[in-house]
């Protein structure tokens, strides 16, 4: 006599970890179609979006480098490059050169010094103006500023 039977039935029980593996499965194949979906929109968006700005800038008259420049400043970057006034050879003949070399700087405490940046236009020879930065209200060239190393 046999102490086992022949046949025995083994049910298989799902443990909830493998429940829990197929829904998060079957979601991210889900995720997966979504984010693909939206990335397929995003790239027919952007192509629109360059065929019409290749389309528009075929369409628009070339611009000269002024032009160009112009909205990319708060001031106007008008060009005095060869512009005169009527009157440059007077001008000019009158104007008389100096030494600009400045004596050397003498030894002492040092000097904390606070400049303000701003733009402006100042006039650097008789007639030519020019658009630069500023510092302290002083345009280009910059009144000169010397200072001393305290030794230590």
């Amino acid at each position: 006599m046999a102490t086992h039977p022949t046949y025995v039935d083994h049910h298989h029980v799902e443990s909830d970890s493998s429940v829990f593996f197929k829904v998060a499965a079957l979601f991210l194949g889900i995720a997966v179609g979504i984010v693909g979906f939206f990335a397929l929109m995003m790239w027919a968006d952007a192509k629109d979006a360059r065929n019409d700005a290749n389309a528009s800038s075929a369409a628009e008259q070339p611009m000269d480098h002024m032009q160009m420049s112009a909205g990319a400043s708060a001031m106007p970057l008008n060009s005095f490059a060869g512009v005169t006034p009527p009157n440059a050879q007077a001008i000019a003949e009158a104007h008389k050169p100096y030494d600009a070399t400045l004596p050397a700087a003498q030894a002492g405490p040092v000097a904390n010094i606070h400049l303000t940046l701003k733009d402006m236009t100042v006039q650097i020879a008789p007639g030519v103006k020019y658009n630069t930065w500023s510092f302290s209200g002083h345009g280009a060239p910059a009144r000169s500023c010397t200072s001393a190393r305290a030794s230590s």
